[in-house]
This record gives C-alpha cells, structure tokens and sequence, in this order.
C-alpha cells in the first residue's frame, strides 16, 4: 500500500516527474497503467486487469487468471511497481497492489507474496597485532564519524553527520546479459541520470556542508583505476621507520603496522603512476579494529597543493572508504602518505592500500554470473557495486541498496549509525508531474522517526 500523506520507502525517495495523467475512465486507466508497466517493468504474466476505487483509495487487481505463492514476486518487481504508479497519489490517498494467494486462494497485499530480506550483520575480523584494544580512543565524539578532521572537511551544519545515497538503478544481469533497468524515457535513461545527478552535485553540496557522505554505488565517473598496495613495494610503496606485517590478510596481500607517537617517527607512501590527467576520488583501505588509532593521518600530494584528511581505523575496514577528488596530470609526481602521529599513545596504525578513479566492471554479476560488464564502474548497479566493496552476500538490487547501507553503518560506532540518513533518488516517475518526495508507509516495518519531518524538509528545499 502507498499512502501519500505517510511514508513509503526508507527512509526518503525522491521522484522526478515529467509526464501528466489526468482524471481517466477504468477502461482509460487500465489501458494506461499497463502501458506503463510493460514500460517499466517487462514481467511476463503480470498485469492491471481491474481497479475499484471509493473514499479516496484506489485498489489495482493483478493477474486475476494466475495466483502467487510466497517468492514468486522477486524484490525488483515489486519495487519497479510502486515506482511506476507513484503518480496515483495525484489523485488517491492512498493506492493497494493486490494479487491472489495460491494458498488461500483470496486477494492479498502483493508485498505478502514477496520473500522477506534476513539481515546480514558485520563480523569484525580478528587481529592480534601487538597493540592494547582501546575502543574509542581519547579523541573528542565528533573525531569518532568517519572520516573527520583535516583541512580536507568542512566543519558545516552538517559536521559529524552520515548521508547515505543511493543513486538507483544501473546495469546488471537478468541472466541473459546485463541491461539497465529503466529504458529510455524522454531520451532519458533512469539508471544514469540519477547517478550523474548525485556524482556530479549533490555529493558535493552535502560534503560541502560537513556531511560524511556513503554511496550505494560507484562515485568516481573516472574510468581510470589506479590502485597501490604495500605489496607492490618500491617505488609504488615506501616506508619510513618502524614498520611490521599485519597479522591476517590485507587487501591483495598483507598490510603493514607501525605504532602510533605523539610525534612522527614512520611514515608510509603511496606513489600511483597517473597515466591521464583528470578527477579522481581517492580512497583509501585499512583493516580494522579496537586496537587502531581514531585519528590516522593521510596527507595527499595532488595537482592543487597538499590536502591532509585524519582517517578513523578502528571503523569501516575492508572497504574503499572516500577521502576526497583532486585533479591529477598524467605524469606528475603525486603520493598519499600516511603518518604515525596521533594523539593515542602505542595503538596501530594500518597502511594498507590507496586507490584513485572508479575503474571499470571487472567482476561478473553475484546474483547471476556470467562475463564482466566492462562498463563504467559508476554506471553499474548497487548490487555489483556493495559486492565490490565486500558486503558478503547477495541480493536483488533495489534491496540490496538498503541492506548494504545498514550493513556497512553497522561497521561503524553506535553514534554514528543514529546521526545518518538515506536519501533515494528516483527520475523516472512515470504518469506525474513535478517534483515528489516520499517515505515509508510503516504497513510492513516501523516508520523510522525523523522520517516524516526528512521528507517535509527535502521537498521544501527542492
């Protein structure tokens, strides 16, 4: 059920209209909604075969000659439906999606015929690098959010606070070869868009305001990739002082470890051969854990000057964690180092490998194999994108955003997960006009609180 005056999703989608639908008859309205669904989502046997409509609802009857069991209606389908009649909200309070239950043999809200999604917890990985586990450390709450500090953060309204993006959509697998999941629609495509919307702007808007900004899927529109790891060695890698071997396996390898001091005694470099000039985000990547410093010291030679971040490694290991874009020249003479200063006496701190641009896919999709896309890696779904960042296990896309999200803030500390957001863009919006916001309805889950003053304070900005 959507109802417009309560949430839908969650936390906060966002639908760009641009068609107009006016007041229809039935039969009018039945031809037009299953226009819109073989538009939109392209399920064999799935279709608006009647609607009833009274006190401001409306109820839409799929399939009536076939009945679902549990499962038979996959995450995408699903979704893909309540994106593309969001635009009855113009005119109903509230819209119903029903199907016929094998079991029963009665109608029933469609979502009951959709599989529920088991959340996946973060397990930390254990290290006995020869540093006392101090979780936390004795640097201020605001130097907990991940990453802080530095001349490369802004101390904005937004300081100290997560926004989780989810750009939507992008390529992936059917099985049959990958293909977008929205097609052209006024000579516009859903699944770039969107991405280019939030890459290009509104990453930079929030980080601009302090925010620790997360996406779903790939930021860099650099398809250049340039990874260093300590296993390279030099010239790619060099260190200062006393560096030791991590104790378990690092990122393509090991991972180094010094001990953190007041004043810097070691110093570890990174020294990427740029091969074209342009933007690139770099990342960074560390494992994790109790005994690491909170307050890590990355300084970034790039072609504007020198810029220093201070990195939390204690939270967000095993993953490419997001520091800033800078332009690089190709051939210049660029580098990330690392430094073992910090304010926390004798705990560790990681050097483990840095990476600039966004590269292309090289991995097949998790859920349905076969070859590599070989397409921009910032073009590709959330689904390929979170196993790229390690999430373990493997969903349909339009879940996989959410639970990505949750599972990597669960990586992070308890004050962290409590001061974000996550914020959906959708362009498509198929039958509406102008520009629309929505949450969570709370029919299946709690409506997360905050979400409803979220999605007021959004819409009025826009």
């Amino acid at each position: 059920m959507i109802s417009k005056l309560s949430p839908v999703f969650a936390s906060l989608l966002l639908c760009l209209s641009t068609v107009s639908f006016g007041q229809k008859s039935d039969s009018a309205l039945l031809k037009k909604l299953n226009a819109q669904l073989e538009l939109d989502i392209h399920q064999p046997g799935l279709w608006v075969d009647s609607v009833s409509t009274a006190e401001g609802n409306i109820k839409l009857y799929f399939s009536r000659s076939r009945s679902f069991a549990v499962g038979e209606i996959d995450e995408t389908t699903a979704d893909g439906l309540v994106e593309s009649f969001l635009h009855l909200t113009d005119e109903y309070s509230k819209i119903h999606f029903l199907v016929i239950d094998r079991a029963t043999n009665n109608w029933v809200p469609m979502q009951n015929m959709v599989t529920s999604v088991p959340r996946v917890e973060y397990k930390e990985r254990v290290n006995t690098d020869p540093f006392a586990a101090t979780r936390g450390g004795q640097v201020a709450g605001a130097h907990r959010v991940f990453p802080t500090g530095g001349q490369g953060r802004v101390a904005g309204p937004l300081a100290g606070k997560t926004v989780w993006l989810s750009q939507s959509h992008g390529w992936h697998n059917t099985g049959a070869g990958f293909v977008t999941q929205r097609g052209a629609f006024n000579q516009i495509v859903e699944d770039f868009v969107n991405a280019e919307t939030i890459d290009y702007y509104l990453i930079h808007y929030l980080m601009s305001a302090g925010a620790n900004v997360w996406t779903v899927r790939e930021r860099d529109m650099n398809t250049r990739e340039i990874i260093v790891n300590n296993d390279q060695g030099a010239p790619a890698y060099t260190e200062t002082g006393s560096w030791t071997d991590g104790s378990i396996a690092g990122y393509g390898g090991t991972y180094r470890t010094s001990s953190s001091s007041n004043a810097e005694t070691s110093s570890a470099t990174y020294t990427p051969t740029v091969d074209s000039s342009g933007l690139y985000w770099v990342s960074v990547r560390f494992v994790a854990g109790a005994n690491r410093a909170t307050d890590v010291r990355y300084r970034i030679v790039h072609a504007g000057g020198t810029t220093d971040y201070t990195v939390n490694q204690e939270v967000h290991g095993d993953t490419w964690v997001y520091l800033g874009q800078f332009y690089f020249f190709a051939g210049g003479n660029y580098s990330v180092t690392i430094s073992n200063e910090s304010a926390e006496a004798s705990q560790a701190i990681i050097a483990d490998a840095v990476r600039l641009g966004g590269g292309k896919g090289q991995d097949p999709d998790c859920l349905n194999g076969g070859a590599a896309s070989n397409r921009p890696r910032y073009e590709e779904s959330a689904r390929m994108y979170a196993n790229y960042q390690g999430y373990p296990t493997c969903r349909e896309d339009v879940t996989m955003r959410p639970v990505y999200t949750e599972w990597e803030l669960s990586k992070g500390y308890p004050t962290e997960k409590d001061d974000a957001i996550f914020l959906s863009l959708h362009t498509n919006g198929g039958g509406g006009t102008g520009t629309e916001s929505f949450m969570h309805d709370g029919t299946t889950n709690p409506v997360t609180a905050g979400s409803l003053q979220l999605r007021d304070s959004v819409q009025k900005q826009i």
